[in-house]
Order: C-alpha cells, then structure tokens, then sequence
C-alpha cells in the first residue's frame, strides 16, 4: 500500500510539473529563475549572475528571471548559504539536482561566484580564453538534461593570482586575490621614526644610512634589535585595529640586500653560509618575525577577525631568505616561496627546488605560499614553459602549498595559452595538460591551430 501511495504522489508530481521531468530527468530549458538571496549580493556575485544569465540564454535558449524570494522552489537556480562548508577551503562549493532545480551551497560569496562560472564552464561550455570579446568561445554541445550528479569542488589552491592581469577575465577563470604579503618593511620603519630608534634601523659601516620609506632602497631594519621587533608588532596591531576584517599584514623584506652591519647582526650570522650562491640570512630575517609574532598575538582580540577568520603575518623567503630557516615558526607566519619555475627545465634546479619545497612543508605553520615568475616580458618571444607549469603546481599541492602567486602581467599574444592553462591548473591541478593545450589551440586558433601551436611552441 505505501508503495502505491509514494507511486500515485510521483505520477501526480510528474503531471503537475512536466515541463521540468522527462523520465525522471530535468530539462536545462526547464529552469526559469535564478535564486539569489539578498543577503548573500555583492558586485562580483553580480557579474557572475549576468554572465550566467547571458550564456544560458545563448545555449539553451531560455531566459531566466533573477529573484530574491527563496520561497521559488521549482523550476530555478537556488543559491543557499550552507554552514558546512564555513570550514572549507575558501571557495568551495557543490552543484545538485534537487528535484525541479539546481541547488548550489556554499559559504561565501566568492563560493557561489564559483560555482556560477563552473556552470558556465562545464555545463554551457563557455571558454574565455582572453580578455575581452575576443576571447570568448563555446565548446561543445550543450547538454539536453542537467547531469543527475553532485558536484562538489574543492579548488587546489586557496588563493589562486596571476598579477596583474584583466579583473573580468580573472574573474570568469576563477582566480582571486587573499594575504598581504608584497615587500613592505620600508612602509614600516618609517624615516620619522629614526631619530628616536636609531638603533632599530641598520647600520651600513661608514655609509649614512638614509630611509625615504622606498621599498627598493630602504635597508632593512636592525632584525636583531627588539625595539625593532616592537616597532614592527605595533604597526601589524594598528593595522589590524584599523581594519578589523583584515586576516594578514606583511613583514616582508625589502627589494635589496641592503642589510645591517653591525656587531650583534654579525655575530647572528657567524659563520656565514650560503644558499644557491649567495648567503643565507634565512635565520635571522624569520626569527626576527617570530619575535614579532609572539608580540602580535600575545594582544587580545589579533587572532580572529570580527567573523572568526584566523590572521595571519606574512614573510617572503626571498633573494638572500630563500633557505629553510632553522627551528620552527610561528604557526601564524606564512612563509612565501620565490621561485622561478620555468627553470624547472634544468632537471638539477628542479630537484633542489623539489627539495627546498618539501623542506619548507615540514614547517608547522598553518598555511604556506608561493610567489613565481610566469611573466613573458622582456623576453621578445614566447615564454612557454607549460609542462613545468604543471608539474610544479601538481608538486606545491602535493605538499600543503594553498596560496599561489605570480607576476602574469602578459603581453597576449605572446603569453595567451601559458595564463589560460595557468589558470584552469590552479583551480584543479588533475586536469590533463595535453588535453588543455589541445583545446585552446583549437577552439581559440581554429583553422590556424596547428601553426599557432608551432609558433608558441
């Protein structure tokens, strides 16, 4: 009897609502609204709603409404707020079937904003392979009936930059922007600051020491000095009083080598080692944001934001700080890498730099970063470096590195395939290289593909 009851209940639910089942499947042509509450609005969730609205039409050939009511249930797209997964990787989310409509969860705004573009991407088969109209493609047929899966993504890296390239189209491929952690000691130690803390700024033997706040040519402050440590914890507390949403400030050095002299700094560094031919002040730079760590988060209130998101200093290892540190750090200091990948095609740098990568990971700080190098300029040809690409970014993952960085700032027609298939690998790192080329050349180039893959080639 229960049975028959449950049967006739779908038999009638089929005839009350044909238009969205056929056999127990849901039609993309179907789907009419698109639910998105208000509380969860913001401008860039905007653009991705446009963006979907505008492709849907295109492919399925159905214009869909927007509202904010949550009471439409059938028959839409339904953005809800979803508490498991707060303590997920920043913008993960999932896609399902959820009778008559596709319901997304998510956390945050930059969830939704995901998974808006990966319905985009995988189920209209919208590509932008460049910034502007010039970029834009549409790959494949677009399937009659909503796929009856869950699709519930975890992008491989947390934070996901390649500066500075267009918003818009940073946007539609998924990328984002997170830490603080460009060089910034210089906007620390202020020069009104010197004649009270001499001491706390480094001394350069008979040459004057003279700091315009530049952080190209300001020397580094005296990292052995605690008034020093002080200056720098006050700086990262106002900065977070200041800004009571802000999860990081940087500590990072400045663009030079210009570092103090003095006998308590040479008496740190004796004996003095070397790194990848140059010498190592890899010890003394990070106990120095220890020190200021311990200063930071001993005050009440710097742990968490005002919304319980943890904060974090941030430290290049960088030029003459490349080396793993000896001892620990801070679990609140993320440490970022520099490195230029590309010279993974020297097999031997590629197995020190395996190495350096996998030394840093035993580290117990929270989280670990990486800025690289993937910019074409100066060079008057094709930078392509694709496969080191790949096999690095699957390595950094490999490891617990979630916050990748890099300089793109591309000349298109010399760096398009090398920042679109940047792109997709840091959002998913599994994705077949080959395969990704294959398409771009294609769908981008056309007819022109294989010579254009020749001339990056």
């Amino acid at each position: 009897v229960l049975c028959l009851i449950l049967l006739t209940d779908f038999q009638s639910l089929v005839a009350k609502d044909s238009n969205s089942f056929t056999r127990g499947k849901l039609e993309l042509s179907a789907i009419q609204t698109i639910v998105v509450p208000s509380e969860l609005y913001t401008e860039s969730l905007n653009g991705a709603v446009a963006d979907l609205l505008s492709h849907w039409y295109y492919r399925v050939d159905s214009l869909l409404s927007i509202t904010s009511e949550t009471k439409e249930k059938k028959n839409a797209v339904i953005l809800k707020q979803a508490r498991s997964f707060k303590n997920k990787k920043r913008g993960s989310f999932s896609i399902q079937r959820n009778g008559s409509s596709i319901l997304i969860r998510a956390w945050e705004s930059e969830g939704f904003r995901n998974a808006l573009y990966t319905l985009c991407h995988d189920l209209l088969g919208v590509r932008w392979y460049w910034p502007s109209s010039l970029g834009l493609e549409w790959v494949g047929e677009v399937p009659k009936y909503f796929p009856d899966k869950k699709w519930e993504q975890i992008p491989s890296f947390e934070i996901r930059t390649l500066y500075d390239l267009d918003p818009v189209f940073a946007q539609r491929n998924r990328l984002n922007k997170g830490y603080a952690f460009n060089h910034n000691l210089a906007r620390i130690f202020k020069p009104e600051y010197q004649k009270f803390f001499p001491n706390a700024y480094a001394q350069l033997g008979d040459r004057p020491t003279k700091v315009k706040g530049s952080t190209k040519f300001d020397p580094h402050p005296n990292f052995v000095n605690e008034t020093a440590a002080q200056i720098a914890a006050l700086a990262a507390i106002k900065h977070f009083k200041d800004n009571p949403n802000a999860v990081s400030f940087s500590l990072s050095p400045n663009d030079n080598v210009l570092f103090d002299t003095g006998e308590a700094t040479q008496a740190f560094l004796e004996p003095l080692s070397y790194f990848r031919g140059k010498p190592n002040f890899s010890d003394i730079t990070f106990s120095f944001a220890n020190k200021v760590a311990e200063i930071v988060f001993e005050e009440e209130g710097m742990w968490e934001t005002n919304n319980g998101a943890p904060r974090y200093l941030c430290m290049l290892a960088y030029y003459w700080t490349e080396q793993v540190p000896q001892g620990n750090l801070h679990p609140r200091i993320i440490p970022i890498l520099t490195s230029d990948r590309a010279q993974w095609h020297d097999r031997a740098y590629a197995e020190q730099d395996k190495d350096l990568i996998k030394r840093w990971s035993n580290l117990n700080t929270d989280k670990k970063g990486t800025w690289d190098y993937y910019f074409g300029a100066p060079y008057p040809y094709p930078r392509q470096f694709n496969a080191q690409i790949a096999e690095s970014l699957n390595y950094l993952k490999a490891y617990d590195f979630d916050i990748f960085f890099s300089q793109a700032s591309s000349l298109w027609g010399l760096d398009g395939p090398k920042t679109w298939i940047s792109s997709q690998l840091l959002w998913d790192t599994e994705q077949e290289l080959e395969y990704l080329l294959s398409e771009f050349y294609a769908e981008f180039f056309g007819a022109a593909a294989q010579p254009m893959r020749s001339f990056y080639e």
